[in-house]
């Protein structure tokens, strides 16, 4: 998602072209049930982005992006997995606009505007961070199974990798992903969600994104999605499909590898990068504007 400053110039943009086209589009009764599956709210946050499930303790982590980028009053907040109940609000604190989160052992790594975070979960304090002199803004995490960690940058339109070595660079850049935002590893497979063009003044079709699939062997990206989408954001698995959602129109839906998609769930606009739990059989929906967190059940 976007740091602070950036949402409110994004706000007024996206408001104003909003592609109907993209949408998946749902019936009433769909989005009636959408309000009937929450299991429960939480409030109190400061702009919240991602989510992430650490299991050694059975709790949420969510990241807050907070109000000024420019004087670090970003958070990360701590919660109980079953009732959402805040375990510590500020469990670690001074980040500039944390964003995508993401586990790997037993550090939490945040994309916090132009550095990636490794931060030790037994203790809340950060063990390093990295960056690099061309970075523009890091906005979501994926973890391979390797232990590389993968970091989008939204300015650039660019990857970055950070190997096992601890050395960050970039590995990929391409204008045409139109800010990559949601990442997700797969195997060999980096899936990208695409925010689309910045400026939307651009055609309607060119102001939203596309779900792509980059090969980190060969680094061959192919596009997903048939259509653009929308405003693309979180991205998660689902056996062999992916649960993507999109910011701008507050809807979630399933993509499968060649590309059909279904509408899954209705919420508000401004859904982030949300987790989801196959064992629980729930969605954890971060929602920007809102300052909440919303958990639905997902048969």
């Amino acid at each position: 998602m976007l740091n602070r400053t950036f949402i409110l110039l994004s706000s007024a943009i996206v408001f104003a072209a909003c592609n109907n086209n993209s949408k998946v589009q749902e019936t009433q009764t769909e989005k009636d049930s959408s309000a009937n599956s929450i299991v429960w709210t939480q409030v109190g946050f400061t702009h919240p982005e991602s989510i992430a499930y650490y299991e050694n303790e059975n709790c949420l982590f969510v990241s807050n992006i907070g109000n000024d980028d420019a004087v670090a009053n970003g958070f990360i907040s701590k919660l109980a997995l079953e009732t959402g109940e805040i375990i510590q609000l500020k469990w670690c604190d001074s980040l500039f606009s944390p964003k995508g989160i993401a586990i790997s052992k037993s550090a939490l790594y945040v994309a916090d505007l132009k550095y990636l975070c490794k931060i030790d979960i037994a203790s809340g304090k950060i063990l390093n961070k990295y960056t690099a002199p061309e970075v523009g803004m890091f906005n979501d995490i994926a973890i391979n199974a390797k232990g590389e960690v993968f970091v989008s940058d939204m300015v650039t339109s660019s990857i970055y990798k950070l190997d096992t070595l601890g050395v960050l660079s970039s590995i990929y850049q391409n204008d045409s992903l139109h800010h990559p935002n949601g990442l997700l590893c797969k195997g060999n497979k980096l899936f990208i969600g695409g925010w689309g063009r910045l400026d939307d003044s651009k055609t309607e079709q060119d102001s939203v994104g596309t779900f792509w699939e980059l090969q980190l062997e060969t680094l061959e990206l192919k596009a997903i999605s048939k259509t653009k989408l929308g405003k693309l954001d979180g991205i998660q698995s689902n056996g062999d499909s992916l649960m993507v959602s999109s910011w701008k129109a507050g809807e979630l839906f399933t993509i499968t590898p060649d590309g059909r998609y279904n509408f899954l769930l209705k919420t508000e606009e401004s859904v982030g990068d949300f987790l989801y739990l196959e064992k629980e059989k729930k969605m954890y929906l971060p929602l920007n504007f809102q300052n909440k967190v919303v958990v639905h059940n997902v048969e």
